[in-house]
C-alpha cells in the first residue's frame, strides 16, 4: 500500500526537513494559477479550426503537459503542424490577465532567499517562462530555470531535475521538488529527490502542502531548530 503523505501543518515534527539544501518548483499550478490561462490559449487554438471548447479531461491534460503533447491532444492529427505554427505566432500577452500568483508565494520566496536557500524551476513550459515571471514580479528568485526547451526529455523524465542538481552540486536527497501533478511526481521520483505535492493530496508524496503560508511557517521553525543550513 502507498504511504499517505504527511500534511504540512504547524504542529508537525520538523524531521522531514532534515538536511534540506535546495528546493525545485514546478511553475504552473505551483508558483502560479495558470489553469484559466491554459484553457483560454488552447480553446483559442481549437476555435481557429472551428472546434468547440475542451472538455474537463482535456483541460486537465494541457495544464500539466508541454505544448507539443497538448496540441497533439486537442487538435486532429492533420491539424497538428498548423496548430504548432499558430502557437509560434500567438501573442502570449493575451493570456497574462488570466495568470495569478499563488497566495503566500512572495512571502515564502523572500524568506528562502533571506536564508540563502537555492531555488530553481523545472517546468514543462517552453519559451514563455521569462515573460510570465517578469509580468508577475517573480524574476530573480530562481537559478537555474529549466524549461522543456533546455533538455532532451521533458518531465516526467528526470533530466531537468538532474540538470539542476548538477548545477547546484547537490545530491538528490538534499533537495525537494514541489509539484502538483503526476508528471512532477515522476520527475522527482526518477531523480531520487523528495517530492512535496502542492494542493494535490492524491499524489504519492512525502509531504502535502496546503498553502505557502503554512509551508513558510513550518520551514521557519525547522530552520530555527537547525534542521537545514541557512
Amino acid at each position: 500500500p502507498v504511504r499517505a503523505a504527511i500534511q504540512v501543518n504547524p504542529l508537525m515534527t520538523p524531521a522531514p526537513f532534515d538536511g534540506l539544501r535546495g528546493i525545485i518548483f514546478d511553475c504552473d499550478g505551483v508558483l502560479l494559477d495558470s489553469y484559466g490561462a491554459n484553457v483560454f490559449f488552447y480553446n483559442a487554438l481549437r476555435s481557429h479550426f472551428g472546434l468547440g471548447p475542451m472538455n474537463q479531461e482535456e483541460e486537465q491534460y494541457v495544464h500539466s503537459r508541454h505544448v507539443y503533447e497538448s496540441v497533439a491532444r486537442i487538435l486532429p492529427p492533420e491539424r497538428y503542424r498548423e496548430g504548432l505554427e499558430l502557437r509560434r505566432d500567438f501573442d502570449y500577452r493575451r493570456v497574462l490577465p488570466y495568470l495569478r500568483v499563488e497566495p503566500g508565494l512572495f512571502e515564502l520566496l523572500a524568506w528562502l532567499r533571506g536564508i540563502r536557500m537555492p531555488m530553481a524551476i523545472a517546468t514543462s513550459r517552453t519559451d514563455t517562462l521569462d515573460m510570465v515571471l517578469g509580468h508577475l514580479g517573480l524574476g530573480g528568485y530562481f537559478s537555474p530555470m529549466i524549461t522543456s526547451f533546455k533538455v532532451r526529455h521533458a518531465k516526467p523524465h528526470p533530466e531537468s531535475v538532474h540538470v539542476i542538481l548538477d548545477a547546484w552540486g547537490l545530491r538528490p536527497g538534499d533537495v525537494a521538488f514541489i509539484g502538483d501533478s503526476g508528471v512532477d511526481q515522476g520527475a522527482a521520483r526518477g531523480a531520487g529527490t523528495r517530492f512535496w505535492a502542492y494542493k494535490a493530496p492524491s499524489l504519492e508524496a512525502d509531504l502535502c502542502i496546503p498553502d505557502f503560508f503554512t509551508l513558510r511557517s513550518v520551514l521557519s521553525r525547522a530552520w530555527r531548530w537547525g534542521c537545514f543550513p541557512g
